[in-house]
Formats: C-alpha cells, structure tokens, sequence
C-alpha cells in the first residue's frame, strides 16, 4: 500500500467501532460514579437536617453531571454521524476511482489491440507464416479484455453492495445509538428527580 492510498474500508470500521466502545466504558464510568454518589447520600440517615442540604447539594451536582453528560453524549453522537459519513464519502470515492482505473485500463487494452491488428495487417503481406500465430494473439487479446471486463463489472458491483450495506449499518447504528443516549438521559433525569424529593 502506497502513502496516498487511503485506509481500508476495514480498517476505517475498526477504527469507529473502538470509537463506540470507548464511548461505552465513558458513560459506564459516569454511571458507576453516579451510583457511587447514591450510596454516599443514603449513608447519611442518621443526620436529617445535614442529609437534607447534601442532598440537595448531591440533586444539584447530578443535575449539573445530566447537562455535562448529555453535551458529551451530544457532542459524540456528532462526531460519530461525521465520521460516520466521512466513511461513506470516502468509500463512494474509492469507488469512483476503481472505476476510473479499470475503465483506462480497458481503453488501454482496446488501444494495444487496435495497435496489433493494425500491426498484423502490415506483416500480413511481409510474414505470410506468422498470421496463424498472430490471430491466435489477438484471439488472446481478446478474451483477456472480456474477462477483464466481466471482473471489473463483478467488482464494481461488490463494492456497491458493500456501500449499501454500509450506509445501512451506519443508519442502524445511529438509531442505537440515539436510543441509547435517550436511555442515559432518563437515567441521569430520574437520579436528579430522586435527589429533588428529599428536600
């Protein structure tokens, strides 16, 4: 692989689903400190007065922690459709450029061909003993360019339905994702509703 050819469609998945599992051990980390803050507040049964300025304080600081999370959570969901996107564009592109490479190399292997048949019409009435041998050539040519043709239109087909199955697990995968980050956030809003009813 050369330095200006981009990275795989491979390697570019992988990449994003390392995004998406760093995300996951993010939102459980703050979930895990949330938790942890419950059980400190519940601790504190034996001091009403106390326990009910902490835990307005602690209903503050969730709802404080909802906010920073759900702008996080915002923030990685933009950057997630973008990348995801970028993929897109960037596959359709690889794809353009397939096409084009295989298309120059079909005009160039027409050019050659032209070029030897034009070339056996000259040695025709110099070599009479080399026709046989320069039809089989051409025959050769041939065929070549015809299976060189049936790869090309197999590839560029594979490719596309490898977009389209891109573009629809990226689509799945935001929909997840966005039913996730609603789940988070009920989560976080029930925690600070839950703080708000001591006081």
């Amino acid at each position: 692989m050369t330095a200006n050819q981009p990275d795989s469609v491979e390697t570019r998945l992988s990449r994003l689903e390392t995004l998406f599992a760093n995300v996951g051990e993010m939102v459980a980390g703050q979930n895990n400190a949330i938790n942890a803050l419950t059980v400190r507040m519940n601790q504190q049964s034996d001091a009403i007065d106390t326990l009910t300025v902490r835990m307005n304080q602690q209903s503050d600081a969730i709802d404080a922690l909802a906010v920073r999370t759900n702008n996080t959570i915002d923030n990685l969901a933009l950057r997630t459709n973008n990348t995801i996107d970028n993929l897109a564009l960037r596959t359709n592109n690889a794809i353009d450029n397939l096409a084009l490479r295989m298309t120059n190399a079909i005009d160039d292997l027409a050019l050659r061909m032209t070029n030897a048949i034009d070339a056996l019409s000259v040695r025709t009435n110099e070599q009479s003993d080399t026709i046989d041998v320069l039809v089989e050539n051409i025959k050769e040519v041939i065929e070549n360019y015809h299976n060189l043709s049936e790869q090309t239109d197999r590839r560029l087909r594979e490719l596309s339905e490898q977009a389209a199955q891109d573009r629809q697990q990226a689509a799945i995968d935001r929909q997840e994702w966005r039913e996730e980050s609603q789940r988070i956030w009920e989560y976080l809003s029930q925690q600070g509703g839950n703080g708000r009813q001591g006081t």
